[in-house]
């Protein structure tokens, strides 16, 4: 009879500690999800800022460019 009550004890163990697990795996879950959807966002921001740091690199190239094509013919002039 001892035995018998030793398994329930064990079974009863287990089923606790089986609700808990899927409780904690509910949680994760959940927060597994919100934190896709913040990488997702993060990916979005970082797309955008590199759309705009490639636009004012290649306005800054023109730039550049053009004040050395203005200092080539003010040096032209000079000579």
């Amino acid at each position: 009879m001892e035995a018998l009550a030793i398994l329930e004890k064990k079974i009863e163990d287990l089923v606790s500690l089986i609700s808990l697990l899927r409780g904690e795996n509910a949680t994760l879950s959940k927060e597994n999800v919100e934190l896709k959807k913040r990488v997702e966002d993060l990916e979005l921001v970082t797309l955008e800022n590199s759309k705009q740091t490639d636009e004012e690199r290649e306005l800054t190239k023109r730039l550049v460019d053009s004040l050395i094509k203005d200092i080539d013919a003010v040096v032209e002039q000079e000579h």
